[in-house]
């Protein structure tokens, strides 16, 4: 267990919380404004301009959401948004630390729209899916394996159409299908 996830201890007991899955680093945002820039991660201004019109934008997006729930809810409500970013993690880390927080103190995973088009929300799909954890959309309408599968196969197409491989959407589009519903 790392030092961070070792917090949640300290204000989650058990299975409790609400944790609200958003793109961060893509999404819908994302396919828009990578097929319309042009630029790719070779481009010197991308990192720049990929904080800017996508990372900062999902979040700043989500935080009303999140806002509203806490004020709605006597839940702890999880919003991976507000972690600002640890120096030297991975895509694969963070992936890793936040299936680990869903399937240790989740009791709901809220899905926010356009969560099928982020590899970060699509894996929480899986790990929730797999821990029988509640998944809903942010409406708390439940969201099943095959709905699930449903709009991970429209974001592929949809990532296809504009020419962005898409290797980690598709490999978890595939293990939904070999899952069965739990818990909505």
């Amino acid at each position: 267990m790392t030092c961070i996830e070792g917090v949640f201890q300290t204000v989650v007991e058990g299975h409790s919380a609400y944790y609200v899955s958003t793109p961060i680093t893509s999404g819908t945002r994302f396919v828009k404004w990578r097929s319309s820039s042009g630029l790719t991660e070779v481009d010197a201004t991308y990192v720049d301009e990929h904080r800017r019109h996508v990372i900062d934008a999902n979040r700043a997006e989500v935080r009303p959401f999140v806002q509203a729930l806490r004020r709605r809810y006597s839940v702890p409500v999880i919003d991976p948004t507000a972690l600002d970013d640890v120096p030297g993690w991975t895509q694969a880390d963070y992936r890793t630390f936040w299936g680990r927080v869903i399937e240790r103190y989740a009791d709901t995973v809220i899905f926010m729209h356009g969560w099928e088009y982020s590899s970060g929300c699509s894996y929480e799909f899986i790990v929730a899916k797999k821990a029988a954890v509640n998944t809903v959309d942010s409406e708390m309408n439940v969201i099943s394996v095959a709905d699930g599968h449903a709009k991970l196969t429209e974001a592929v197409t949809a990532y296809h159409q504009v020419g962005i491989p898409v290797t980690f959407l598709e490999s978890v589009e595939q293990m939904l299908l070999t899952l069965s519903d739990g818990k909505g």
